[in-house]
């Protein structure tokens, strides 16, 4: 998993400047991700998640701040103003946690304050800092046929800046991730990443604006314009619903790989479309490091679900001992190889099938694990076969030797 973004190391300011965006967003009603409700569920809604989840990053800056040196006397001074504020709102959600409950009017009017208080300092820093992304080389030799077309050419040169940065953001929680960090903070970095992607989405509409309909051009900023938004919905209306109440860690995990994966995949495939236009050998394989790995990961998994379900079915016709000695030698090689190319929600599901085929011995009780695992099978391939990296590598449904 990677986002395939070459990026500057990250250093304390550069991480501060991060978080400070990421909380400040989070702050934002617009921008917060709670479940759908009336005013009265609302009102007798613990809010004590979200105080949580704001806490942490208030703990990541201070953590970043101090570890930042200036020589400049005013820095220095805005930033222990700035430390200041994230020391006693700390000690706020402290006392607010320690009561196991938080009102909605107490969260609005901790909201509020902090979010008044924090502003001045942290766009201030924010504003100081400029993040370097380093592109790709294939994007980079793409910058002088893109400053050739004039206005539209700056716009679209911005677009692809714009979603090579949210690509970076996206970075921070790949390593959350991968790192068995606390994974509800990502609310923050989702937060700031929905924020950003709607700045970008007016920017796409002008540009298309100045485009004539019909152009390869136009087409690429009508996608980006249409798919962006439903990719937001999914991830911020069904995956990122309802995650700062949730306790069980699986389903957490779950829930943030799979927003990770349809955010990255959107931002990649746009960044793809436009460079195109411009170069068509340009690929993803060529763009982004880890293209090629989820291109061959899901061809991979694609055929062994394949093999598994053709399997399954036959031995499902007629269970005999070597059809089923067989088949568990496929389904356990499976989970020893191609299973861990699946999505973490997935997996589960899948390694409980397969247990019950290797372990279950009365054949009545295989036949019915097997139509169970053949309809999910099904459904699980025609999800994988919808991944954006397979959208040029058709499915020919090979026959299958059994």
């Amino acid at each position: 998993m990677s986002t395939g973004v070459s990026v500057k190391s990250s250093t304390p300011k550069a991480e501060l400047a991060l978080w400070l965006s990421a909380t400040q967003c989070f702050l934002q009603p617009e921008n917060q991700i709670v479940t759908d409700g009336t005013a009265k569920q609302h009102l007798s809604r613990n809010w004590i998640g979200e105080v949580r989840v704001v806490q942490w990053g208030l703990l990541r800056c201070s953590q970043h701040s101090n570890q930042l040196k200036f020589a400049d006397e005013n820095e220095m001074n805005a930033l222990a103003a700035l430390s200041d504020i994230l020391l006693e709102a700390t000690i706020i959600s402290d006392t607010l946690c320690s009561g196991k409950n938080v009102s909605l009017m107490a969260w609005t009017n901790w909201r509020e304050w902090l979010n008044d208080s924090i502003a001045p300092s942290a766009t201030a820093f924010i504003n100081s800092y400029a993040p370097e992304i380093a592109a790709t080389s294939p994007l980079d030799s793409l910058r002088h046929q893109v400053e050739a077309q004039g206005i539209i050419g700056a716009d679209v040169q911005s677009i692809i800046a714009d979603l090579m940065s949210l690509l970076d953001r996206l970075r921070f929680v790949e390593i959350l991730l991968e790192n068995d960090q606390p994974l509800k903070s990502t609310l923050l970095l989702f937060s700031l990443i929905h924020s950003e992607t709607q700045r970008l989405l007016t920017k796409v509409n002008c540009a298309s604006q100045l485009v004539e309909q019909g152009t390869p051009l136009f087409d690429a900023l009508d996608g980006i314009a249409y798919i962006a938004p439903m990719e937001l919905r999914k991830v911020f209306a069904h995956e990122l619903l309802g995650l700062s109440e949730l306790r069980q860690a699986p389903a957490i995990f779950a829930k943030v790989e799979t927003a990770f994966g349809l955010l990255q995949d959107c931002f990649q495939q746009s960044i793809v479309a436009l460079a195109k236009i411009h170069d068509e050998q340009l690929s993803g394989e060529l763009i982004f490091s880890n293209y090629k790995t989820k291109l061959d990961q899901s061809l991979k998994l694609r055929n062994d679900l394949w093999v598994m379900l053709k399997n399954i079915q036959h031995t499902e016709q007629k269970i005999e001992h070597q059809h089923l000695a067989n088949l568990r030698k496929i389904v356990a090689d499976f989970k020893e190889s191609s299973m861990r190319f699946l999505m973490y929600k997935d997996c589960e599901t899948t390694e409980r099938f397969i247990e019950e085929i290797l372990y279950t011995r009365q054949p009545k009780e295989v036949a019915q694990v097997l139509h169970r695992f053949s309809a999910y099978l099904e459904t699980l391939l025609g999800q994988v076969n919808m991944r954006t990296v397979l959208a040029t590598h058709p499915f020919d449904y090979p026959k299958i030797e059994v």
